[in-house]
């Protein structure tokens, strides 16, 4: 369904020339924020989780900043935003799980002649730190960064971590005290070993390719990310 609307496109240029093709896009565009946003309505409540359209941004900005404008340019204004919202689909999931703030919404990467969309599950760390911090998986990436001295680890001196974990932060030792209690260790093992994320000073998160806006595909990686978000909460 990603291509369908350049589809559209395609055709409509070649039977309607550039007037007429650029509404249907439009309307394609629309169709899929539509379906998107359906989607997330869904998964929301599937979670017990908030709906949160980006609508209500825009509307806090416009009274604001609009308050000078005149009744109907409000009202095109918000017309206006409505429809742009309706074409890329601006919208998080957000809520409150064990305790948790849990933000899911997607994002694109990539430049606009290739753009690439994610699910971004993003589970806030509270408090957040100051660490500079940041935790992935080792890979053949980060293991040539320590090869040729282009990147500092952090090591715990737990072979189940090191091995496992690219650690790197600017306080290298707040965060090896942030890290050196058994049950964030524990849970930074698990989680790892299960999903790919990221944890920085703000969050734990994972990033899937494509729209993953099924509950019970979130369910695990959630089951995995939060107990180590839990756990570096208990940690003063």
């Amino acid at each position: 369904m990603s291509d369908a609307p350049a589809d559209l496109l395609r055709v409509a240029l070649l039977c309607c020339g550039v007037p007429l093709a650029l509404p249907v896009v439009a309307a394609a565009l629309a169709a899929v924020g539509r379906r998107d946003r359906a989607r997330g309505q869904a998964l929301a409540a599937d979670l017990g989780l908030a709906f949160d359209e980006a609508r209500g941004v825009v509307d806090e900005a416009l009274d604001e900043h609009g308050g000078a404008a005149s009744p109907q340019a409000a009202a095109a204004a918000r017309g206006f935003a409505g429809f742009v919202l309706g074409l890329f689909s601006v919208w998080r999931v957000r809520g409150r799980i064990d305790g948790c703030e849990v933000e899911i919404r997607l994002v694109s990467r990539g430049s606009s002649k290739s753009r690439t969309t994610y699910t971004r599950i993003e589970v806030k760390l509270d408090p957040p730190r100051a660490l500079g911090l940041r935790i992935s998986r080792e890979s053949l990436l980060t293991g040539l960064g320590k090869r040729v001295g282009g990147a500092s680890e952090v090591t715990l001196g737990d072979p189940r971590v090191d091995d496992k974990a690219f650690i790197v932060a600017a306080d290298a030792a707040g965060a090896a005290r942030l890290l050196a209690p058994a049950p964030v260790r524990d849970a930074l093992v698990s989680m790892l070993d299960a999903v790919d994320a990221i944890v920085t000073d703000e969050a734990v998160a994972v990033e899937l390719y494509g729209k993953v806006l099924d509950a019970e595909r979130l369910r695990p990686i959630l089951a995995r990310i939060l107990p180590l978000a839990r756990a570096l909460a208990a940690v003063h």
